[in-house]
């Protein structure tokens, strides 16, 4: 074999071999999804009524399917379920003392609400296509809304 086809050869071999990054949809998954649950578990600053506080969670029993599809626009979705409990700080009226708070404990893990998040492999990267949730044993999933900025905050890790 001549030097100019070894030149060639050798970066595709080594690129097959080792990998192209987060190019296998399953592994970028599972990345989102670490990623995730470990900003969930640092303390934020949440805004509820013009009070502040801070806001953290204790994400359990996560579970997730990804399945191949025959659309060209989205060859991959995935569905994920989990239980999440929320860790409050007092209501502040300044975000300068909500953040001086210390952060909350972790949640206690018997008050859980259930979320339910999809997603679409689209463009070589996952996208977020719904997020909701119930409340304790609810009943009807729901949005997170302007009212539950908690909700939000959590809802944005999985973006």
């Amino acid at each position: 074999m001549n030097k100019a086809a070894t030149a060639f050869l050798l970066p595709i071999t080594l690129l097959t071999f080792i990998g192209c990054g987060s190019s296998d949809p399953l592994t970028s998954f599972k990345r989102k999804l670490d990623s995730a649950t470990t900003a969930a578990q640092s303390a934020a600053l949440v805004q509820v009524d013009g009070q502040w506080q801070k806001v953290r969670f204790k994400i359990v029993d996560l579970k997730y399917d990804v399945k191949h599809t025959d659309s060209l626009a989205s060859p991959y979705t995935a569905k994920v379920a989990f239980k999440a409990s929320e860790g409050l700080t007092t209501l502040r009226n300044e975000k300068s003392a909500a953040r001086s708070d210390p952060d909350p404990k972790m949640p206690d893990t018997t008050l859980q609400d259930g979320y339910y998040a999809t997603y679409a492999f689209q463009d070589g990267a996952w996208k977020l296509t719904d997020f909701t949730f119930d409340l304790l044993l609810g009943g009807n999933p729901k949005t997170p809304s302007a009212s539950q900025p908690e909700k939000q905050l959590l809802q944005s890790y999985f973006q």
